[in-house]
């Protein structure tokens, strides 16, 4: 399951804090991994967090940034899912001809 969430800026410092804390833990955003992008690339105020994860993790997640984030509608968090699955792909594609 893939979520994407926006914070504003003024609480950008405080969704920093709660997706840095604890990264040993077993249900920690470091282990799961998460996209923290400037939202204006993808037309959005704020900043946009990606994550994807089972229904645990995400039932988590929310738990820990639902007062200073918000799930954007399905309809905008899938263009945004798209942009950066895209983003991925392409950087993965530029490691491989430098390497390959």
């Amino acid at each position: 399951m893939d979520k994407v969430y926006v914070c504003s800026n003024e609480n950008k410092n405080k969704l920093k804090k709660i997706l840095e804390s604890e990264p040993t833990a077993p249900m920690s955003f470091a282990r799961q991994g998460y996209d923290l992008k400037d939202g204006r690339y993808y037309g959005v105020d704020g900043w946009i967090l990606y994550i994807s994860g089972d229904d645990k993790f995400m039932a988590w997640a929310e738990d820990q940034i639902g007062d200073i984030a918000k799930q954007l509608p399905n309809d905008e968090a899938e263009k945004i899912i798209n942009a950066i699955k895209k983003e991925k792909d392409s950087a993965s594609e530029g490691f491989g001809k430098l390497f390959g």
